[in-house]
């Protein structure tokens, strides 16, 4: 199975989340794994399964300015998005990985990232302790197997998944320090020595061209799907 990597792209939010679940859609009719690390600056996205009124509160008391925010295809908690590097992984049905219980892909998966930063000598370790609950804003309080800093236990990287029968669709956000392009190697290496990827390789992107893409953007840029009506 290979890997197909997709280009950095300049695309809104709610375009970013189009693409993830579009990129999910080839993993399906492909057979190949997809990823895809960007940012997303002055922008809050927050899980398929969150109540939009619940959060809009927040959004306009802890920013200079009102910021955007978006709703994730996956679920888990509301994510400030500024400094962070934000990764996606589409896996398709076919492979090993979606056979996993979900708590057990969301361990190994850090386990990848984990061993990633580690070899750019970032260490983390990942939280064994099971939360009572789970907390609405991702980057308060760790979850089982989220990434902390070894030293300090700081709470550095959270994932969200989505289970379909496509594959599974991971989106994760990292508070590492490093560049979105040093981590995508790192984590492409990981990726291909631990899964036995028999290629990883850049994918030119033909969204554009494809019906499915527009129709995910216009769902992603609706205030229907915003608020969940």
């Amino acid at each position: 199975m290979n890997l197909l990597i997709y280009p950095n792209l300049e695309l809104s939010p709610q375009e970013h989340m189009a693409f993830d679940e579009w990129m999910l859609l080839q993993s399906s009719k492909g057979g190949s794994l997809g990823l895809r690390v960007y940012r997303m600056e002055n922008t809050y996205s927050f899980g398929r399964n969150q109540k939009f009124t619940e959060l809009e509160g927040h959004f306009l008391r802890h920013s200079d300015q009102e910021p955007q925010w978006v709703r994730r295809p996956t679920g888990g908690g509301t994510v400030c998005h500024s400094s962070d590097i934000i990764y996606a992984l589409s896996i398709p049905r076919e492979h090993d990985l979606c056979s996993l219980k979900i708590l057990d892909l969301y361990k190994v998966l850090h386990e990848s990232v984990s061993e990633a930063l580690c070899s750019s000598g970032i260490n983390t370790i990942l939280n064994n302790q099971k939360s009572p609950s789970n907390p609405k804003f991702c980057f308060e309080s760790p979850n089982q197997f989220d990434l902390m800093k070894a030293q300090t236990l700081e709470k550095v990287g959270g994932s969200a998944l989505k289970k379909s029968q496509d594959g599974i669709l991971i989106q994760g956000s990292l508070e590492c320090g490093l560049n979105k392009e040093d981590f995508l190697q790192l984590f492409v290496d990981q990726l291909t020595q631990k899964y036995d990827l028999n290629d990883s390789h850049y994918s030119e992107p033909k969204h554009l061209d494809c019906p499915n893409w527009h129709s995910l953007c216009e769902r992603y840029k609706s205030e229907a799907w915003k608020l969940k009506i």
